[in-house]
């Protein structure tokens, strides 16, 4: 709504304007707002490119007056087939994780049937009383 040549002053008259308008009421909160309106979150809504000393582009304008919650970044952002490949990696490494996973459960019900079948003997050898602790050692120790 910033008028050319508009000075910071005429387009603060202009925002007080628009704030009493509907309600009869003045902005009360002028000092604080001058008190912060220099910090970096304001300095990109009032004034243009506050501290560039160039005037930039409309459109650089606009984008910081709405982007003025982000943290800035001089890193480009991500492109289209790169997401789509770090997507199907991550998924990749989901689908492996999880293959993974299952062979380690498979593996210890395994180890769990062998030992139910060596608890439910009666009269065992060296070599399964050998396998029934260490069985158990694998099993509840860890």
């Amino acid at each position: 709504m910033q008028g050319s040549g508009w000075s910071e002053n005429d387009v603060l008259a202009k925002a007080q304007e628009l704030y009493a308008c509907g309600k009869n009421v003045r902005f009360t909160l002028m000092e604080e707002w001058h008190a912060l309106r220099d910090q970096p979150r304001y300095g990109s809504q009032v004034g243009g490119n506050i501290g560039s000393g160039s005037s930039g582009s409309k459109r650089s304008r606009e984008s910081d007056a709405c982007g003025s919650n982000t943290v800035e970044s001089s890193a480009r952002p991500i492109g289209r087939e790169a997401a789509k490949k770090k997507g199907k990696k991550k998924s990749k490494e989901y689908a492996s994780e999880q293959a993974n996973n299952i062979a380690l459960e498979k593996t210890k019900t395994k180890k769990m049937k062998m030992y139910l079948k060596l608890t439910s003997e009666e009269h065992l050898d060296d070599r399964k009383n050998q396998l029934l602790k260490k069985l158990e050692a694998e099993l509840f120790d860890n």
